[in-house]
């Protein structure tokens, strides 16, 4: 790696690279060949840098990561690498096809490496790009001179909001035609766009997508707060150009019913089920991958996932989980604490960077040893570690390393593994520091399942929760994200779970449930098309709620409100495809019903009528009504 003083700042162009199925290599020739070929793609590669006054920043694997001060340099030495490496001898199976991306941008120092949006743009850009093939970004054609492009069009890049236009640079005497960049807007999917890259996990990452490609079902496993969702994001980004039909992210973490697994698939992936309930039909029409979050939630309902695999053979699962999923064809990978030693190391490096985040003028040399201790105190966890970083802006790392050494981060449960006390007592600290109201309003939060509106969240709180709950938002303890209907506000599962453990106000899940039962019974009013939308993206933003709603009526045993929230919420279900749910509750609130008749018993019964209806089950319909 280059040294930080050496590297240059203000314009530069960036270089990355990275070998084109390189698993594929490994499997085609004995491992000393494909040392011998990495290792003569390598000499090609920094040849190449050096001729044309490049600076090698970094390499990581087969991947290059170098810098230019002037975009023509760049530009004649990712011809020459393409011209060289096409024209190498290599042994049978192993020739070697480079990705290459440019983006000239504003080259910023942060801690030991470029930082900002420039170079993750960058970064992105070779991403997208196929073996053979350069791409560069919209700066570096306008800035060239003397060079060739084809235009790629406009294409949306992982973790960035706005379109980029991207060109390929057409190299004298090699292959011009490649597939579709492997780019999001590709790619059907659902993946949330991620407001800060991943620090501290180039090895881990590539291990995973290795995995990935080779396996049809992967879990990663590990403790709490340890990384697993964001590293599972960043790798169904880096293989969504493999799946024809995409990839979709499902959080399971606001389910705990077994039996809710399937509808929630088949809503994220935007398939509906057979008349039978079943699934794999829907998914077997090409490639397709499926991010299943925090399946722990989830663990009996594995058999189901294994059944539904092996019925649709193109579906391959990502699965997170803190326990493996422990059915056949599971490849597994434990997720450890990020590397803890001295400055350079991955844990000090993500505390240098959300430090830096939570406060602009953090100077990291000067707090170089309390930093350094903290981490190593942190035990490398990456949610202790962020949470630690965050409160940057009121203490300085000593001042945040003395409260560990007074065991306000120290669980006194013995059951807990060594590294969940340091995620429990992370958020407990955070919560420590709040004001009565504030944590009263995070308890609050803790009863809903998917995020909330501010509405939502004040009839449960029962006061104005604004003032709080920006506070809460800016010590990154509520989530924010944007629904079809407005801002929300969330926690994470870690957060949640501790906050839920202080609920003390046993009347709360009940607000929660009256809230959501109200919302669903006022959908059964008479609505034009506009307003069945509005409804429908209302109640699709709150399933999650209106799911946890439904469990507390029928736990508490108010069958006739169960019934008048089916009864008016049952073409929410219509219309979007959620008829197995539907008859889910439908089912249970009648097993549990005394009879009665009551004018809610018979909206109930008219949504199982138009159940059947739909299904086709005349005489069942007719049965009903």
């Amino acid at each position: 790696m280059a040294m930080t003083q050496h590297l240059p700042t203000g314009t530069v162009t960036f270089f990355f690279s990275d070998v084109q199925d390189s698993t594929g290599l490994l499997q085609r020739l004995a491992l000393p060949a494909f040392r011998d070929v990495l290792e003569r793609h390598a000499h090609i590669v920094r040849a190449c840098l050096a001729a044309h006054d490049g600076i090698e920043v970094s390499t990581e694997g087969d991947s290059f990561f170098a810098v230019f001060t002037r975009t023509e340099d760049a530009l004649a030495a990712a011809s020459d690498v393409q011209q060289r490496l096409a024209t190498a001898q290599w042994p049978e199976g192993g020739v070697v096809a480079l990705r290459i991306g440019l983006h000239t941008g504003v080259g910023v120092l942060g801690h030991d490496n470029y930082v900002g949006l420039d170079v993750n743009r960058a970064a992105r850009i070779s991403a997208s790009g196929h073996g053979g093939q350069v791409v560069v970004s919209e700066t570096v054609r306008v800035l060239a001179s003397g060079y060739s492009f084809t235009s790629l069009g406009e294409h949306v890049l992982k973790g960035l909001d706005q379109p980029e236009r991207l060109y390929q640079l057409d190299v004298a005497g090699l292959p011009q035609t490649f597939p579709p960049l492997r780019t999001p807007s590709t790619r059907p999917n659902n993946l949330p766009t991620l407001a800060s890259h991943i620090v501290g996990r180039e090895l881990e990452r590539a291990a995973l997508r290795r995995l990935v490609e080779a396996n049809r079902l992967v879990t990663v496993t590990g403790p709490g707060g340890i990384g697993k969702t964001r590293l599972a994001l960043e790798v169904a980004g880096d293989v969504l150009g493999r799946f024809e039909r995409g990839v979709f992210f499902v959080d399971l973490a606001p389910i705990d019913d077994e039996e809710l697994l399937i509808p929630a698939i088949a809503s994220a992936a935007g398939v509906r089920p057979s008349d039978d309930g079943g699934l794999a039909g829907a998914l077997s029409d090409g490639p397709r991958l499926l991010v299943l979050d925090n399946f722990e939630q989830l663990a009996t309902a594995a058999p189901r996932l294994a059944k539904l695999m092996s019925g649709a053979p193109p579906l391959d699962v990502l699965a997170t989980s803190q326990v493996p999923l422990r059915v056949a064809g599971e490849a597994l990978m434990r997720l450890d604490p990020l590397a803890v030693g001295d400055e350079s190391s991955p844990a000090v490096a993500l505390f240098a960077e959300r430090a830096q985040q939570a406060d602009p003028a953090f100077d990291f040399a000067a707090h170089r040893a309390d930093v350094l201790r903290l981490v190593d105190a942190l035990e490398g966890v990456p949610l202790a570690i962020d949470l630690a970083a965050a409160r940057v802006n009121v203490l300085t790392p000593a001042q945040v390393l003395d409260r560990l050494d007074t065991g306000v981060l120290k669980s006194t449960r013995a059951d807990s593994p060594e590294r969940h006390r340091s995620i429990t007592a992370a958020v407990e600290w955070s919560y420590g520091l709040l004001t009565h109201a504030q944590q009263e309003l995070l308890q609050a939060l803790s009863a809903f399942r998917g995020g909330a509106t501010l509405a939502a969240i004040e009839a449960v709180f029962g006061r104005d929760p604004l003032e709080d709950l920006g506070e809460l938002v800016d010590r990154s303890l509520v989530e924010t994200s944007t629904g079809r209907v407005g801002k929300r506000f969330g926690l994470s599962t870690s957060v949640q779970r501790y906050a839920s453990a202080q609920v003390a106000d046993a009347e709360l899940s009940l607000r929660h449930a009256d809230h959501f039962a109200d919302l669903a019974e006022d959908a059964r009013r008479p609505l034009d098309d506009a307003a069945a939308s509005r409804w429908v993206a209302v109640l699709g933003d709150d399933i999650d709620n209106l799911r946890a709603a439904l469990d507390t009526l029928l736990a508490r045993g108010d069958i006739q409100r169960g019934f008048a929230v089916l009864g008016g919420s049952w073409r929410f279900y219509q219309l979007t495809g959620r008829l197995d749910e539907l008859e889910l509750w439908l089912g249970r609130f009648f097993a549990a019903d005394g009879g009665a008749q009551t004018a809610e018993r018979t909206r109930a019964l008219l949504a199982r009528a138009a159940l059947h209806y739909w299904r086709s089950q005349w005489q069942l319909a007719s049965d009903d009504y």
